[in-house]
């Protein structure tokens, strides 16, 4: 009859199922051939909605969330669902890094999209705990994580392995003890991706 407890109880139990989901689908993404299905997006539109999604998780944790989008920024042909799921993938490990450092300064992320020629630019960037040499290594390989049980090993790799068939490119800029950029360049086009 505790609301207090019902209320964390349910709020452990929507944790776990989206770590459960976020498991399934690495390792879905892991085992399939991916066939892309191609769709044509504003990008301002489609950066706004993946921002959307993350603020009220920033917020929850006191996090300052920051949105630079550059203006008309046009449009791009690409697999929603997977270019989506890469960023995603990517504020979600912004606000794990934010989350785990105990240093006492405030946190925040600063989510951009740019435009670069014939592609589209997008980053992540975390003030969180960052990466030694070592982590920045062997990041984007299959199943290391720096998590430790809370992560597969998968979420990076897949998302490097999928830009790349994107015909896009991922870079990481990262320190320990002061943050990570991810910076995702999309070409705007499928004709300049990778078959």
């Amino acid at each position: 009859d505790n609301a207090a407890e019902q209320a964390e109880g349910l709020e452990m139990v929507g944790f776990m199922m989206a770590r459960i989901r976020r498991m399934v689908l690495d390792i879905l993404h892991y085992a399939k051939v991916q066939d892309f299905q191609w769709q044509r997006l504003a990008v301002t539109e489609f950066a706004e909605e993946l921002a959307a999604a993350f603020m009220s998780k920033a917020a929850a944790n006191e996090i300052a969330f920051d949105c630079q989008f550059e203006p008309k920024l046009g449009e791009f042909e690409v697999d929603a669902g997977v270019v989506r799921a890469i960023i995603s993938n990517l504020l979600d490990n912004a606000i794990d890094a934010c989350i785990s450092d105990t240093s006492g300064r405030a946190h925040a992320i600063t989510f951009r999209a740019s435009g670069q020629g014939d592609a589209v630019v997008f980053a992540v960037e975390d003030n969180g705990i960052g990466m030694d040499a070592d982590t920045r290594a062997k990041i984007f390989t299959p199943f290391y994580t720096s998590k430790g049980s809370r992560g597969t090993g998968l979420g990076l790799y897949i998302s490097n392995k999928l830009l790349a068939q994107h015909g896009g490119s991922i870079h990481l800029d990262s320190h320990a003890g002061q943050g990570t950029c991810f910076t995702l360049s999309v070409p705007r086009t499928p004709s300049l991706a990778a078959s």
